[in-house]
């Protein structure tokens, strides 16, 4: 400590910032930053019980059977006592972690996911960009529709049906958009990026591997957490499977869509991962705006609005009904009626839905242009 810190660096020894250092010694400790105690903030039942409601929402709109929805459980205090999201001090009192802090946005910790769309191969000329900030979850389902809006959607022939498909692997995008948040070094003054470029998908975390970890070992289903706590909490909600399944997933995703084998990159400091753009013509139909080649039907919009499962469960039962209210679509959607708002207003937003009524009498319509939109 009095002859200062240095890391490995490409081949080269170089002093590490202060930073680095912090997390060295979290790192030496067995410890992680998501779990530093706050003791400057204050939290409240009502606070604690908004986090465990929200959590319960995500983790109910993230379910992808009846069976799953119906299993989930209620978050209580307690549980966030275990994950490490709150802690109790000496005296018993309640304070939350800076896990706590980045799932709720709040607390004047700064986190963000940058995405943006790039002309080309390199980062020279923009085409689009944009910054998520706002609870971690958010940010995750944020960039994952960012990138789904910008690469292209074509379709697969098996048989006498069409399949409406992306060149990427829509699970695999989510999977390692996760695996970013849940590996990233919060100490580092630096943010999550996800690149699109012409021929790939480039997807950076702050932090290089954990010691003990190695890409081959990762290939095999190795992993470890740098963020424990964070990673708890989105297992609860469905945004991630077991722990250390998702770079085999992807790999083999990648090879059943017919394209090279993803690229992972240890950069000491940061971990970036690859995933190149790119199909076999005879089976996919693309263009580069990602309207079908074919004569059959296939999308007939480049501007597809991706729309999430409580969005789809609203727009179906508008269709069989011709109209929603708040409470139906938080009853459709498995919320309480604020997040119902939030959602509605969303598709509204998306142009999927317009508003009638006034007041009370507020109900929520399809959008008679709606259909050529999904």
């Amino acid at each position: 400590m009095e002859n200062g810190v240095y890391i490995r660096v490409s081949g080269t020894t170089r002093p590490a910032d202060r930073d680095m250092s912090r997390e060295l010694y979290y790192e030496c400790d067995a410890r992680s930053f998501d779990l530093v105690v706050r003791r400057d903030i204050e939290v409240t039942d009502e606070d604690i019980k908004n986090l465990c409601e929200q959590m319960k929402e995500v983790a109910i709109a993230n379910s992808k059977s009846n069976l799953q929805r119906s299993s989930v459980k209620d978050v209580t205090k307690n549980v966030l006592l275990s994950w490490g999201i709150l802690k109790k001090d000496e005296n018993e009192k309640i304070y939350p972690t800076n896990a706590y802090v980045y799932l709720t946005g709040q607390g004047g910790l700064r986190s963000m996911i940058q995405c943006a769309v790039f002309k080309g191969t390199t980062r020279t000329v923009f085409l689009d960009r944009r910054n998520y900030e706002g609870p971690l979850w958010e940010q995750v389902d944020e960039a994952v529709q960012f990138v789904l809006r910008n690469i292209r959607m074509g379709c697969r022939l098996e048989g006498i049906y069409r399949q409406d498909i992306y060149e990427l692997p829509p699970d695999s995008i989510r999977e390692l958009i996760v695996n970013a948040v849940m590996n990233c070094s919060y100490i580092q003054d630096s943010n999550i990026q996800v690149a699109i470029y012409d021929d790939r998908l480039e997807i950076t975390s702050p932090g290089g591997l954990l010691p003990g970890v190695t890409i081959d070992l990762m290939k095999e289903g190795f992993s470890k957490i740098r963020n424990r706590s964070l990673a708890n909490a989105f297992a609860y909600m469905n945004l991630v499977e077991a722990w250390g399944s998702g770079i085999p997933k992807l790999m083999q995703a990648m090879q059943e869509y017919g394209l090279r084998e993803p690229e992972f990159i240890d950069m000491e400091v940061a971990f970036r991962i690859n995933l190149y753009r790119g199909q076999n013509e005879a089976d996919y139909n693309f263009d580069m705006n990602g309207i079908g080649k074919s004569t059959d039907k296939v999308p007939e919009s480049a501007n597809k609005v991706p729309i999430n499962v409580q969005e789809k469960n609203i727009y179906d039962y508008i269709q069989k009904n011709n109209s929603i209210t708040t409470a139906q679509a938080a009853e459709c959607a498995g919320v309480k009626q604020r997040r119902a708002r939030e959602i509605l207003s969303k598709m509204v937003e998306k142009g999927l839905l317009k508003k009638g009524g006034a007041s009370r009498s507020t109900v929520y319509l399809l959008n008679t242009e709606s259909d050529s939109l999904l």
